[in-house]
């Protein structure tokens, strides 16, 4: 009998081992997971957000060209512009690297949901026909008929192209908002489990080893008063 109950006394403390030890290693890899969501998430929002602007200075550099003052500088700003907004578009779309800060690059995942894909698409078709009109802008002077054109059009696309990119921003934002949501769950679930978890060992040592601890120290008391004909019941593990 008291090798079974010490056997059993041995399972319950090794089980709350092995709890904490697995409750220890779901923290550990939940921080570590909701580090990286959240690097993830605050990243392609960065990105997604900084496309309007984009956009906004390709058109200030393209109305500078016309003016024709310090026309290889905005020729330049406008082909960087173009280049960083294609790159990141097409990295968000499908994956890969996309130009952060000055001279860098970051690794950007591909978009997962079907509804970042369809807004992405949306993007990618006015920019292509956005892009025709800035290939002819730049290959022509201004004072062109080509050249005027091409820059009428590229006015008359913006505000559609920049709704659209917008419409990315937000699709990332609310997804940014619902990852953080799930996360806070996820943390009150492992911090419960950790609650859980001292009420178990709490209850355990108070049944296994402080109550029988109490009732032999009442014992003792009572022989230490002289009485030494009432039985004492031994309870608990050895």
């Amino acid at each position: 009998m008291r090798l079974r109950t010490k056997a059993s006394l041995q399972r319950r403390i090794a089980g709350l081992l092995l709890a904490f030890a697995l409750l220890v290693v779901i923290a550990l890899g939940t921080i570590s997971w909701t580090r990286a969501t959240q690097q993830r998430d605050t990243l392609l929002l960065s990105l997604a957000e900084r496309q309007p602007l984009l956009i906004e200075q390709m058109m200030d550099n393209a109305l500078e060209l016309e003016d024709q003052v310090d026309y290889q500088r905005h020729l330049a700003g406008l082909n960087e512009a173009a280049g960083t907004f294609e790159q990141t578009l097409w990295a968000l779309s499908n994956g890969g690297s996309a130009p952060y800060l000055s001279g860098q690059t970051v690794e950007v995942p591909a978009a997962g949901s079907p509804d970042a894909q369809a807004r992405l698409h949306e993007v990618h078709h006015t920019w292509d026909v956005f892009r025709s009109y800035l290939n002819v802008l730049m290959a022509t002077k201004p004072g062109h008929a080509d050249f005027s054109a091409a820059l009428q059009s590229m006015q008359g696309l913006v505000p559609e192209l920049t709704q659209e990119s917008q419409a990315v921003a937000r699709h990332y934002q609310a997804a940014a908002t619902l990852n953080s949501s799930r996360l806070g769950l996820i943390q009150a679930a492992v911090f419960a489990g950790a609650l859980g978890l001292l009420g178990a060992g709490y209850l355990v040592s108070q049944k296994t080893i402080l109550s029988p601890l109490r009732g032999l120290r009442a014992v003792t008391e009572r022989i230490s008063r002289g009485d030494l004909n009432t039985p004492v019941q031994i309870t608990g593990p050895r």
